[in-house]
């Protein structure tokens, strides 16, 4: 079976597909087959699939959460991973995203309502993670405004959650640029500082992922 991926969030506007995509394209970069499912009913991830040039993930349409893992039972063993980029809008699949995760990723802008909102992914995780020791799971600081103290101030309050923060993307304008290309930062501008954050988000996030289940076995 693949590995499992999701990025997901209780709110709209986050960065979920910015950083699903960032993440897969970091498995691609990585020599691995991925396979994006896309439950937002937006298709984020399925118009930029559509714009790519060359090769690239993988993105397959999971709008409801019994058609998500129907897709990944029925695609996910050709890849060698597969990631989730999660909706707001789709009910039930918050817990069924969760169930099938070996790793949940949750962005985050530095705002108190995007605080607020992710008790309930926590407590899910956490519930999930009591009955089978499962999935691992992190937050990722969206849009951080260089500069600023806001970042840090947030990483200190979600301390009280007892998940790591796993990376951090400034607000910049290679993300935008690149996701209307079909691309990533990695390729659009791999020298560049946002190239940077998704490579440091996808070794800690591999880091965390193996620190979590080692601790498991």
């Amino acid at each position: 079976m693949p590995i499992v991926v999701s990025s997901i969030h209780s709110k709209g506007g986050v960065g979920k597909s910015t950083v699903a995509l960032s993440f897969a394209d970091a498995l691609h970069q990585d020599d691995s087959s991925v396979l994006v499912l896309d439950t937002d009913p937006q298709g984020t991830a399925s118009e930029w699939v559509q714009a790519q040039e060359g090769d690239g993930p993988m993105v397959a349409g999971a709008p409801s959460a019994e058609k998500l893992e129907h897709e990944l039972e029925r695609l996910g063993a050709s890849y060698d991973a597969v990631v989730i980029d999660g909706s707001a809008q789709l009910k039930g699949s918050t817990g069924s995203i969760i169930r099938v995760s070996d790793l949940v990723l949750i962005p985050i802008q530095p705002s108190p309502a995007d605080i607020w909102s992710t008790e309930s992914i926590v407590e899910l995780i956490e519930d999930r993670q009591k009955v089978v020791g499962q999935p691992a799971a992190g937050f990722v600081l969206n849009c951080v405004v260089a500069g600023t103290n806001v970042a840090e101030d947030v990483t200190e309050i979600l301390d009280e959650f007892d998940l790591p923060v796993l990376g951090r993307f400034h607000r910049r304008v290679a993300f935008v640029e690149a996701l209307v290309t079909g691309e990533t930062p990695l390729t659009y501008k791999p020298r560049g500082k946002a190239a940077g954050e998704i490579e440091d988000l996808y070794s800690a996030s591999l880091d965390a992922l193996e620190a979590h289940y080692t601790a498991q076995s």
